[in-house]
């Protein structure tokens, strides 16, 4: 185990002052284990390296818990009918930072086209 995964838990007495520590946390890095390739309309293409959920999670879950911060989101539809992606940023003090975002995708739309859309 690295060190950030046995350090102990450091209350704070809100979600404001646990995301200043967790912000000044030393040695928070990711590993860029994926490749994107772009291709232009205009013709051509580059690629690009970058770090998915799978490389960031290992990283950032120790550090959320150690500061009494949780993260959730999950697919909802509003009254309206369009399918959104709750979030929210949970500490342990009950305060939360929660919103949502559009998904673009019908309700009642394919298992595969939601989870593209949260993708």
């Amino acid at each position: 185990m690295s060190a950030i995964e046995n350090a102990q838990v450091v209350e704070h007495p809100s979600l404001l002052a646990a995301l200043a520590a967790f912000g000044g946390e030393d040695g928070l890095t990711f590993a860029k284990t994926k490749t994107a390739k772009v291709v232009l309309k205009a013709g051509g293409s580059y690629t690009y390296r970058y770090a998915d959920l799978g490389d960031i999670l290992p990283a950032v879950r120790p550090l959320l818990s150690k500061h009494g911060l949780s993260w959730t989101s999950k697919p909802a539809q509003t009254d309206g009918g369009a399918m959104v992606l709750r979030f929210a940023l949970c500490h342990a003090s009950g305060e939360t930072d929660a919103g949502e975002i559009p998904l673009g995708v019908p309700a009642g739309c394919k298992p595969q086209e939601l989870g593209s859309a949260i993708t």
